[in-house]
């Protein structure tokens, strides 16, 4: 009995400390292992950034009870850390857990949440309150707690960001000794969507894979956010503004000047014909007005995988890719920025380097050997052949672009820890001098809301030269001595994202077939359509199948590839051999073979027709000229050698038995002729048949028919008479 109430007792005490044990564990700031009861969903954080005049930070979200117990009695509260003091300390911020010591009081957020139940967060703490006294970047937490039913208070939700203090009650920042430069690369991008046709010469609408972009340009879209955005927070005549540099993909452009007018969309196996977009007219409109008089970077066409065309020799369609400034230019009247390179993911290998023949690159600094400081340009030794040097490089900024990457993993507010990071760093740079280099992700999928907070934060921090100073992107790549020279470095996860082999090696095919079949076209002088007309929208379309967008969306790059393919095979389609309806009789050994080939392209086309060894049959390649627009009969000499029935096939190649044209035909031939073998056999047995005969005739003449054969052999033994 004392064991039993032994037992009881300890069970009494370890049930009773646990509530203490949950209590401590959730006003710690520990709550990386902490399981969630709840998810928050941030609204606002009001300021985004603190400045001399802030009192007070409010904040309002949505509280939802994701578990499976009622939580009782929810608070919240803010919590602060230390003022970030190196890059090491923002990179963990960003990364990972640091402490918050520093708490406001507890504010009352619900009763209690049944589960799957929401609340409103609003709640306001005083500046006072977080001890925040000098100027910085400040780690931030907003933490609630609660009383999940059957066990003690917890952490039931939070919220980590940065929080930039550029002021506080006691005055602003001291100006920095030599401030920094911020330049902002404002990337206007999508995939792909122009669908690549050889007859779209002759088309007067274009055709898109779908009705994505149009949503995109439509109000409250990625795109119309992203021109949105620039229109309220980075105006013309503004600081902010002067930063900006629009990085643009020709390729965008294109399309959405096509969405102007009539043009179609395919929807399954249909083609569904739409009427001009008010929408695309617009949106171009508005970022025409928005780029005037302003850095514009123009980018390679569909925005390629650089690296992945320089891997497959493909160095044509990487200067194609560069070619289409002029796209931008008239649609936009901009004048884009000359030989600046802003490659996708900021990486290069050493050939793609070479092969770019750039002045100045833009790049991350994880593609240098050596981790050169990110605020001073540097120079890399790769060059192409005959130079000494490589082109110099304009390093974005690391630990603002690994914000970047981690804001998809943030929730609301997704741009609060960016805007932070490019206080930090403004900070940072300030004390030595140089400039902070901002990329953001390419085809980002901000609001309007957050794109314009991260522009009016920028704006506070150059407005006045508080913390730094705006720079064109033309000032900065206009450094002609960088000075520092590192070799590159190209990163394992580069090349894992690149566009994969096995679809490089398609397009190089496709590549070499129309580089064929425009050798080998001419212009016909009645109907005057060029040869590039046919093939210059397929080699567009092996570009949009090489974009930079499929690295993250390998199923959408084979779509693009397959596609373009397709339209490739329909060329060579156009050229072929017309199948004869019934086999061919020939008469004689030599009796000429008709063939009807068949040219439905709009230009004149150079072939050879092909046959394939038979035995019996013996023919020689035929090359002609094929005007355009049917069939053309010709008659092609051929020497049989035996009579019956036998097969062979036909097809056209371009000249030199170059690449196949159309599909093989199989033709039937019956011939009832002899050939000069069998006819030679014939004539020596005839000849061998008239010479015994003459010498039969020979002996006769002779010896006469009634004498008597001459005895052969004296020794003949004559009959012998019956009897003995």
């Amino acid at each position: 009995m004392k064991r039993l109430f032994a037992a009881l007792g300890v069970a009494a005490f370890l049930l009773g400390t646990t509530p203490l044990a949950h209590a401590q564990r959730g006003t710690g700031d520990n709550g990386a292992d902490v399981p969630k009861h709840g998810r928050l969903e941030l609204d606002a954080i009001s300021p985004r950034v603190v400045t001399s005049d802030t009192t007070e930070i409010r904040v309002t979200g949505r509280l939802t009870n994701i578990s499976d117990r009622k939580v009782s009695r929810i608070e919240a509260r803010v919590q602060v850390g230390q003022a970030l003091a190196s890059d090491d300390k923002a990179y963990a911020a960003l990364t990972s857990t640091v402490a918050t010591d520093q708490s406001s009081r507890w504010s009352k957020v619900a009763d209690a949440l049944d589960p799957g139940q929401s609340a409103r967060v609003d709640f306001t703490v005083p500046l006072d309150a977080l001890k925040i006294t000098t100027p910085g970047v400040y780690p931030m937490l907003v933490n609630l707690n609660g009383y999940p039913e059957y066990g003690g208070q917890t952490r039931i939700a939070e919220s980590r960001m940065l929080l930039p203090v550029l002021g506080t009650s006691g005055g602003g920042a001291a100006p920095p000794a030599a401030p920094a430069t911020i330049t902002v690369l404002w990337p206007i991008t999508d995939k792909p969507h122009l669908l690549s046709a050889f007859d779209s010469y002759q088309e007067k609408r274009k055709v898109l894979r779908n009705d994505e972009l149009a949503k995109a340009l439509q109000p409250g879209g990625r795109l119309s956010n992203l021109v949105e955005a620039v229109e309220e927070a980075a105006p013309k005549n503004s600081t902010v503004g002067t930063s900006l540099c629009f990085a643009i993909d020709p390729d965008l452009i294109s399309t959405v000047s096509a969405m102007t007018t009539n043009y179609a969309v395919r929807s399954g196996e249909q083609i569904v014909e739409r009427s001009a977009s008010a929408a695309a007219k617009q949106w171009l409109d508005r970022l025409k007005d928005v780029v005037q008089g302003r850095c514009v970077l123009t980018l390679p066409f569909a925005d390629v995988d650089l690296v992945a065309l320089s891997r497959a020799g493909l160095t044509d369609l990487e200067k194609l890719s560069r070619e289409k400034d002029s796209i931008v230019t008239e649609a936009l009247s901009a004048v884009p920025l000359q030989h600046v390179a802003w490659p996708a993911d900021g990486v290069l290998d050493a050939r793609a380097l070479a092969d770019l023949d750039e002045t100045v690159v833009v790049m991350d600094q994880r593609g240098l050997q050596q981790n050169p400081p990110a605020h001073q340009p540097v120079r890399v030794t790769a060059a192409k052949e005959g130079v000494q040097t490589g082109p110099s490089v304009l390093i974005a900024d690391p630990i603002v672009n690994t914000a970047f990457e981690r804001a998809s993993q943030s929730g609301s507010l997704r741009m609060q820890n960016a805007l932070a990071a490019i206080a930090y760093r403004a900070g940072a740079v300030g004390k030595t001098g140089g400039t902070v280099l901002v990329t953001p992700p390419r085809r980002w999928t901000e609001s309007a809301e957050e794109l314009t907070a991260l522009l009016r934060a920028t704006g506070q921090l150059v407005e006045g030269d508080r913390l730094a100073k705006a720079k064109r992107l033309t000032e900065l790549a206009a450094v002609y001595n960088p000075g520092r020279t590192v070799p590159l470095n190209y990163p394992p996860p580069g090349g894992a994202r690149e566009i994969s082999p096995e679809l490089t090696n398609k397009v190089l095919d496709a590549r070499n077939t129309i580089r064929d079949m425009v050798n080998h076209m001419e212009e016909d002088p009645a109907r005057k359509v060029r040869p590039s007309a046919l093939t210059d929208p397929l080699q567009l379309g092996l570009l949009r199948a090489m974009s930079s967008a499929w690295r993250t969306d390998p199923a959408g790059g084979a779509g693009a590839n397959a596609e373009v393919l397709d339209q490739v095979a329909a060329l060579t389609s156009k050229v072929d051999v017309v199948e004869p309806p019934t086999s061919y009789a020939l008469a004689s050994s030599s009796s000429p073979l008709p063939l009807t080939l068949l040219n439905d392209l709009p230009v004149v086309m150079k072939v050879q027709l092909n046959f394939s060894d038979t035995p019996g049959l013996r023919t020689e390649p035929l090359e002609e000229k094929l005007a355009p627009g049917g069939g053309r009969q010709v008659k092609v000499t051929a020497e049989v050698n035996r009579s019956g029935q036998f097969t062979v096939d036909a097809w056209l190649t371009t000249p030199k038995k170059g690449m196949v044209l159309g599909n093989p035909k199989r033709l039937t031939i019956r011939s009832a002729a002899y050939g000069s073998v069998t006819l030679g056999i014939t004539l020596t047995a005839g000849l061998l048949m008239v010479g015994m005969m003459g010498r039969r005739v020979y002996k006769r003449l002779r010896y006469g028919p009634t004498m008597k054969k001459p005895v052969e052999d004296m020794n003949e033994r004559l009959p012998q008479s019956e009897g003995t």
